[in-house]
């Protein structure tokens, strides 16, 4: 689980938030409690893998379609203008 740390203490602890990244853990910073940065190890894969399984999904479903309650949906449906 990443650490939340704010910015204020980020600038203060930064050796401690460094060497924290760099033994393998990720750190988000944060502004007002919103996050604005992420701190990890370099060479670490970024979520693409989550992200390239979602987009396969989404495009699955489009090509596939999607069952209302009324009809199927799917691409070409979107775009028929009957």
């Amino acid at each position: 689980m990443p650490r939340l740390i704010s910015a204020a203490d980020a600038r203060r602890q930064f050796s401690t938030i460094l060497k924290q990244a760099a033994s393998g853990r990720t750190v988000i910073i944060t502004e007002r409690g919103q996050p604005v940065a992420r701190l990890e190890p370099y060479g670490t894969p970024a979520a693409s893998g989550d992200a390239s399984s979602a987009w396969n999904r989404l495009f699955q479903t489009l090509d596939e379609g999607m069952h209302l309650d009324i009809r199927s949906l799917d691409r070409t449906s979107l775009y028929d203008r009957r």
